[in-house]
């Protein structure tokens, strides 16, 4: 037989073609993806979260208001996403937070 038809599907692809591949989705299609697909959802986490949720935070936010180490990079990036989403809404409050005898005034949006 000369000719055989290519399969399309994503649950072809090997799993650094298909990380490559959410590379270049935005943060909401991302997300989608990993909710909805098998194949995604059977990557290594580590991966997924270094090569799609680190460049995705490190692009819309800055790395350096970061401290959750434990926490993966979608968590973060989901966290701090609702964060702005509420502070753009005017959604939270102000407090006054005591720490070792310093006053700072911070914002907690959230309710």
């Amino acid at each position: 037989e000369l000719y055989r038809p290519i399969s399309t599907s994503f649950e072809n692809l090997p799993q650094t073609a298909l990380i490559h591949c959410f590379s270049w989705l935005d943060a909401a299609s991302a997300a989608r993806a990993q909710a909805t697909c098998r194949k995604c959802n059977e990557l290594p986490a580590d991966r997924v979260d270094a090569r799609i949720w680190r460049p995705l935070y490190s692009n819309n936010f800055e790395l350096e208001s970061d401290s959750a180490e434990s926490t993966t990079w979608r968590r973060r990036y989901g966290s701090r996403a609702r964060l702005d989403q509420n502070a753009k809404n005017g959604v939270g409050k102000c407090t006054t937070l005591r720490s070792k005898g310093v006053i700072a005034p911070i914002a907690i949006c959230g309710g």
